[in-house]
This record gives structure tokens, C-alpha cells and sequence, in this order.
């Protein structure tokens, strides 16, 4: 798994300087150890201070294109920057959901070029508006916020680059409420061509690496601090830009599996499994396994597609529970196996190295079984009786965890440890204490009126505990 490098696909313009689009692009995701491959939509004329024509490509080349790397690689991750007009934009976007429902799309608006080039006009605005909504983070200057309409629904990362004063922020919104800001010292004169294209290109390298959208934003803004001050004159030098410290940076982002709350969806709370996943994404919920045992079939694909797109939009994980084969058709990086479901040996051949796989136990026979079998992680329990799931097995309680997890700490120290089962937050201290990760949860969170505010309590009662990770 070491070896793996995330898969980006840029569909921009060709600058010839080298400065902006599919050039620029390619050289951060090759600087973020993320595999890159490009779509034209435009030859553009220009150099790095002027810009003469856009050149653009018409659709059905575009599709070619896509259509011959998709031949060979199945991407889940794309930026879209310079595009002809709504109608391009629309076929792209469509074209992309269409192969993978689940993808990860961003789009960089570009209006006009910085020479004052426009390139779309106001009969065009209700649509880009519309297809907005269709992508998972959009990323305008105040100017391209404004043409669009403002109050964008979902997520906008607003570039401050254009405002006025001493600092620059850069300001995350969800459905045009901040949840997010990014502020740095403004540095005079140190103006770089393309810098919106480094951004937003950083920005999905990192998510497509793992790393929540908050944290993926942070550090891409720091990225780009040390971009506009790379080189003199208006081409700057992505390798000078990412310093140790911006490398230190990318990798401080608390691994998905250590995450201490482990969230599963549940057929009877009285939302969907969908709308469930989007309000633990939205509460900052990292980890999360879509558990359906009563959905109809015909439902749970399209369902599986949709939780994974909401997953990939905030940089949390999806777990599939059980359905190898569901999460090998939808692409998903998880699954989760009870003890009577297929082996781990066999899963990991039909999903690959890189899908990681989660193991039931119930016992320190089981926990020894799980550590053999190689799983990735262990759910332990049950902690307490719970009517969350049938066929329960006997309970565990402290003493059961705690003889589970002294099989752990001798076999696998670093292998994480949930533990699941009726659990609330005045369980977490004793259950972390006997050297868990953290606990998993389901309709104490998900059934609850305001799951947000169960969430923000389990974050708090393990808060400030030690960790044995």
C-alpha cells in the first residue's frame, strides 16, 4: 500500500507558459505523489502576462479523450478548470457521474483571464449556477462568486486573493454558511500566474490522498503562501513551494482508522442512510459504515453510490458492511466482515491490496483469528446489550474488553480497536483506557433528534484521553 498513488484527472486549457491548466496541475499532483492524467479543452494563446485567444476544443474531442483513459483507469477524482461554455461544462460533469457516480469533482470557475479576457456571458449564469450543485467543492474568487449569483448551495471554498488589505482569507462555506477560514499575511508584489489553478490543484491531490477538506484547504493555502514566493517574476516554482514543512504539514492530518468515533448507519432511524451519512460528514465524522440489512436490492446501489460521493466530498471514509462485491462495484477503500460473512483471504483478492478490510470480534479467540487473517482494524463487542442488531452475542463489558485487548497489545499493539455495543459517552474513558482506538456507535447517534449534539458529546468525553496509538 505504500506504493499506491491516488489517481487525478485535470480536464483544463494548455497554457503554453507553463504557468496555469493542465501544466501547472500536473506538476502538483506529481509534487503531492498523486498520479495525474490530463483532458484539453483549450489551446490557449497566451504567455504568462497576456492572453490573445482561448483556442477552445470542441465537446466530442473532450469525450474521446475521457473516453480513451477511462479505457484503462477508472479515476475518482477530477478537477475542472477552463471550460467553452455551461453546455461543456455539462456534458463533462454528466459524462463523469454517468462512469462513476461517486467521483469527487472539483470545479475552479474561470470567467474571465487576468488580461481581461471574458469568456462566458450573462445568459450562462442560471446554468453554471445549476450545475454547481452537482460538483463536490467549487473554488471562485470573489469575482466568480458574484457572476454565479452568491449564497452557492454546498461546498465553496471563497478565494480572498482579490480583496483588499493586509490579509488574505480564504473563507469555506457549506450551503453559504462558513464552517472554515484560512488567513495569511497578504505579500505585497508577489503576484503569480496560475495561482488559482496551484490551489485548486493541491487542494483535490490532498483529498484524493486521504486528507479531510478542512485540513486539505489549510494546507494547500500555506502551499500556495510559499508558491507566490517562489521565483521572481509571475512563474512560480512548485518543488521550492513545497518545503519540509509543508510536507511535515500534509501528513499531520490524524489518520482515518485512528479516529476515535466510528459511526454506523441504521435501518430504523427515521432518516435515510443517505441523509444519515450527509449529517455525519457535515458533523466532522470521519469514519463511517453504511450498514444495511433491510434496504430493498434495487436501492442499494444507487444508495451505496450516493454515501460515497457525500464520503469523498468531506474526506471521510465509507465502509461497506458485509457486500464485497457492492463495494468492489462502487469503488469503495472499506469493507467491514462479521464472522460468518466471506474470509478475509478471499475478499482480498476480489478488492485488492488497497481496499482495507474490518473484522468482527467477539472473543480473544476471535480478536487472535482477526489478527491472523490480517484484518485492518477489529470491531469489539458487544460492550452492553443493544436491540441495534440481532443475533447478539454475549456481552462483554470491561473485563471482556480489557482481556480482548491484552490479546492486542501482545500480538498487534498498533492494530486499531473499536469497540461497539450499546455504548455512550460515560463508557469511552474506561473503554480507551483499556487501550482501544476509540468506539463505534449507531442509534444512540443516528436515531437522536439533534445527532449532531451526540456527536460533539462522544468527541468531548474522549477528549484529552491518552491514546495507545
Amino acid at each position: 500500500m505504500s506504493n499506491y498513488r491516488p489517481l487525478v484527472v485535470t480536464i483544463a486549457g494548455h497554457d503554453p507558459s507553463g504557468g496555469a491548466g493542465l501544466s501547472a496541475d500536473l506538476k502538483v499532483f506529481d509534487a503531492w505523489g498523486v498520479q495525474g492524467q490530463s483532458v484539453c479543452t483549450a489551446l490557449t494563446v497566451q504567455n504568462e502576462s497576456e492572453f490573445y485567444a482561448p483556442g477552445w476544443i470542441a465537446w466530442p474531442q473532450i469525450e474521446s479523450q475521457l473516453n480513451a483513459l477511462h479505457l484503462k483507469h477508472k479515476a475518482e477524482y477530477y478537477k475542472i478548470g477552463i471550460v467553452e461554455n455551461a453546455a461543456t461544462l455539462l456534458a463533462i460533469v454528466t459524462w463523469i457521474r454517468t462512469k462513476n457516480p461517486s467521483a469527487y469533482i472539483l470545479w475552479d470557475p474561470i470567467l474571465k483571464a487576468s488580461a481581461g479576457f471574458d469568456f462566458h456571458s450573462q445568459e450562462q449564469r442560471s446554468l453554471f449556477r445549476t450545475i454547481a450543485q452537482q460538483v463536490s467543492l467549487l473554488t471562485p474568487n470573489q469575482d466568480e462568486y458574484e457572476w454565479l449569483g452568491g449564497d452557492l448551495p454546498g461546498l465553496v471554498l471563497l478565494k480572498g486573493g482579490h480583496d483588499q488589505g493586509d490579509l488574505c482569507t480564504d473563507q469555506l462555506w457549506l450551503d453559504a454558511a462558513p464552517i472554515g477560514s484560512y488567513t495569511l499575511p497578504r505579500i505585497p508584489g508577489a503576484n503569480k500566474h496560475g495561482s488559482g489553478c496551484v490551489l485548486a490543484a493541491s487542494i483535490v491531490a490532498l483529498m484524493a490522498k486521504g486528507l479531510k477538506i478542512e485540513r486539505a484547504c489549510q494546507v494547500s493555502r500555506n502551499f500556495l503562501q510559499e508558491y507566490l514566493q517562489s521565483a521572481p517574476g509571475l512563474l512560480g516554482s512548485v518543488q521550492d513551494a513545497l518545503t519540509p514543512d509543508i510536507q511535515t504539514s500534509s501528513t499531520e492530518d490524524e489518520s482515518v482508522l485512528h479516529s476515535r468515533l466510528y459511526v454506523i448507519t441504521w435501518d430504523g432511524a427515521s432518516q435515510s442512510h443517505v441523509e444519515q451519512v450527509r449529517c455525519l460528514c457535515e458533523n466532522k465524522v470521519r469514519i463511517i459504515q453504511l450498514r444495511m440489512k433491510y434496504t430493498d436490492s434495487s436501492e442499494r446501489l444507487e444508495t451505496a453510490w450516493q454515501c460515497l460521493r457525500i464520503c469523498r466530498q468531506w474526506g471521510a471514509m465509507l465502509v461497506i458492511n458485509d457486500d464485497v462485491e457492492l463495494a468492489r462495484t462502487i469503488g469503495a477503500k472499506a469493507v467491514h466482515l462479521g464472522l460468518t460473512d466471506m474470509g478475509v483471504a478471499e475478499a482480498r483478492l476480489r478488492l485488492g491490496p488497497d481496499v482495507l478490510i474490518g473484522g468482527t470480534a467477539n472473543t480473544p479467540e476471535h480478536v487472535r483469528k482477526r489478527i491472523a487473517e490480517g484484518v485492518d482494524y477489529i470491531g469489539l463487542g458487544p460492550w452492553r446489550f443493544t436491540d441495534t442488531k440481532q443475533n447478539l452475542s454475549a456481552v462483554l463489558g470491561l473485563l471482556g474488553v480489557a482481556s480482548a485487548m491484552e490479546v492486542v497489545q501482545n500480538i498487534k499493539p498498533n492494530l486499531p480497536v473499536f469497540v461497539i455495543g450499546g455504548i455512550t459517552p460515560q463508557d469511552c474513558k474506561e473503554i480507551l483506557e483499556c487501550g482501544a482506538t476509540g468506539v463505534a456507535v449507531s442509534s444512540f447517534i443516528v436515531s437522536d433528534q439533534h445527532p449532531q449534539m451526540r456527536v460533539r458529546d462522544f468527541c468531548d468525553a474522549m477528549a484529552g484521553i491518552g491514546s495507545r496509538l
